[in-house]
């Protein structure tokens, strides 16, 4: 089977199930940013020395693999064949309890934060929140329009509490930190 079939040739792609539609259809705009917030992890995790954070980090895509299995599937019949876990309340509670732990373990903020943190994890980790905030406003428009599979809407809550928890990691990933107000 080769990757390329020419199906798509004329804007519109399969989702998972028998439907097609536009390549630019707030669902695919939803995956695509998924997409590629997974792919700015994948190179945040390549990048660091500190297993911990690797494998945190291998989880959040693990994550994300079935939050566009969510976006993309056409019903919920279409996930069980596929045995995709839908995200759930309890991946919520996982990601703020991680949160909670890290804001622990990093010195209290004085302010806006100028994304970089003195080390290339840290600023791919800040790329990495600033496209998840991007992929939850475009999954919002999404379930505004359309709605979940099964009436959940934890893959948005999740997506929010992503951005916080990508947030400290790289506050907590980082060398140095220079405040907005800092004037420099």
């Amino acid at each position: 089977m080769s990757v390329t079939t020419g199906r798509g040739d004329k804007g519109r792609t399969g989702i998972l199930g028998s439907s097609r539609c536009n390549k630019w259809s707030p669902r695919f705009e939803a995956v695509g940013d998924v997409d590629e917030l997974s792919t700015i992890l994948g190179i945040a995790r390549q990048s660091t020395e500190d297993e911990r954070v690797a494998r945190e980090i291998l989880v959040i895509q693990k994550d994300l693999y079935r939050l566009n299995a969510e976006l993309a599937a056409e019903s919920q019949e279409v996930l069980s064949r596929l045995s995709v876990m839908l995200i759930g309340p309890g991946d919520v509670r996982r990601v703020e309890e991680r949160v909670r732990e890290l804001e622990r373990q990093i010195d209290r903020l004085k302010g806006f934060v100028i994304p970089g943190g003195g080390n290339i994890v840290s600023a791919r980790l800040d790329h990495a929140r600033a496209v998840c905030r991007r992929a939850e406003r475009r999954v919002g428009r999404f379930l505004s329009e359309q709605g979940t599979i099964d009436g959940d809407t934890s893959i948005l809550k999740y997506l929010n509490r992503l951005s916080d928890y990508l947030f400290i990691l790289a506050r907590h990933t980082e060398t140095t930190r220079t405040y907005a107000e800092d004037g420099k």
